[in-house]
């Protein structure tokens, strides 16, 4: 208790090093921005062996909205944005026994972005000794019933919690509970339809199955970039041995840190929100010609205009030593492709129930909507290219004729669908 109280003490002297830190007395930049700066100069200078409940009330204090542990994970202060997660979970707990809670959630009232914090704060949650009985609580009181016809940010918004919930379960394996929830979502019209691939974001009627084949009666643009692997390969060599390609990496911090157990993931990037990044291509330039001149720019034959852009990034991907990315889910509107370029031993990914091994030159193309994770307990680091591309049966111009007639025949053929 006397500890706890010098602790205490020391919460008057820090916020005021926060109220007259520099970032925080400018005019420009949204608050929450502002304040996630701030929160992670000053969080530098405090001792992190303060009593849980110290640093809690110093990190809830200056986080008014959710939405600020977001911005951390954007600006770099990943482990802040951890401790400020745990925070939130055990805030978010609280009230989960309140009765505004469960009744914001079924009036649609909670911004999703506090439920997307909250979903993320079960992931530390989960390493506490109650984290059955708190992931049980949180999901159930999500799920309570509800009129019909939901619109579809309060669904996704109920999606986001037990979606992790679930990956949670699976985790610490808790099978039955998982299987539990699953079914309650499914009465309460979520529409998915087997407990690996529960995303947030899903979209009704895609057939799919967890691992892909790479083959021309599927998606040819895999089969032809990995015609073009060894010198994209090579390319990448050069591209860390004379370009010092390493140093280079981490520009993004991405905002899926609340994604990593442990160590570092980070990415160089290529192509997002439909550009080209042009000085980063001209240390690539083989590999960027080959993405877009066999998929990209094919894109505008697409008759839906929606699917005439990229349905996310061309980015490397790099998994550090001893680094592992928990249990997530993507969207089902698209595809991942994998293009192995640097692969140490002990480097593994799980998809759904089965882990397979990068070889490098080797695509891989996997639907991450469903449950997958990735580690690398090697000494070295780990590089993929990773680009998005169409799932085949909402895009056809540049899957094979037939292509989604084949994925639903191989889902009911490995017991998917």
């Amino acid at each position: 208790q006397q500890q706890q109280q010098q602790q205490d003490s020391l919460l008057p002297a820090i916020r005021a090093d926060f109220y007259a830190h520099p970032v925080y007395s400018l005019s420009s930049g949204s608050m929450a921005t502002r304040r996630a700066h701030t929160l992670g100069d000053v969080f530098e200078k405090i001792d992190t062996d303060l009593a849980p409940t110290s640093l809690c009330s110093f990190l809830l204090f200056f986080s008014d909205s959710p939405i600020i542990a977001e911005r951390l994970s954007i600006h770099a202060a990943s482990e802040l944005a951890k401790a400020l997660f745990f925070c939130y979970a055990y805030k978010a707990i609280v009230e989960l026994l309140e009765p505004r809670f469960s009744e914001g959630v079924a009036s649609g009232v909670l911004h999703v972005s506090h439920l997307n914090v909250f979903s993320m704060a079960l992931t530390h949650v989960a390493r506490s000794v109650d984290a059955l009985q708190v992931i049980m609580i949180a999901a159930q009181h999500v799920l309570a019933p509800t009129e019909e016809n939901l619109p579809s940010v309060r669904l996704l918004s109920k999606r986001l919690v037990v979606s992790r919930a679930i990956t949670l379960l699976h985790s610490h394996g808790h099978l039955d509970e998982a299987t539990e929830l699953f079914n309650l979502a499914q009465a309460e019209g979520f529409g998915w339809t087997n407990e690996y691939q529960v995303p947030a974001s899903f979209t009704p009627g895609v057939v799919s199955l967890p691992w892909i084949p790479v083959t021309n009666t599927i998606l040819p643009f895999a089969v032809v970039l990995e015609e073009h692997s060894e010198e994209i390969v090579k390319e990448f060599q050069v591209f860390l041995t004379q370009h010092n390609g390493l140093a280079l990496f981490g520009q993004e911090t991405k905002g899926d840190v609340h994604l990593v157990e442990q160590g570092t993931w980070d990415e160089f990037l290529l192509f997002e929100k439909n550009r080209w990044q042009d000085s980063r291509c001209s240390l690539l330039p083989t590999l960027c010609a080959v993405v877009n001149n066999n998929y990209i720019a094919k894109l505008q034959q697409e008759e839906n205009p929606k699917h005439r852009r990229l349905p996310g990034q061309v980015t490397i991907l790099r998994l550090a030593p001893q680094t592992h990315l928990l249990p997530h889910h993507g969207n089902n509107a698209r595809l991942v492709i994998h293009l192995p370029l640097v692969v140490p031993p002990q480097c593994a990914i799980r998809v759904a129930r089965e882990t397979r091994t990068w070889q490098v030159g080797q695509v891989m193309v996997f639907d991450d909507s469903f449950e997958h994770e990735a580690w690398n307990n090697s000494t070295q680091n780990r590089f993929v290219l990773m680009m998005s591309v169409w799932h085949p049966c909402l895009a056809p111009t540049l899957a094979a004729p037939a292509a989604c007639s084949h994925i639903a025949a191989l889902a009911r053929e490995t017991g998917w669908l």
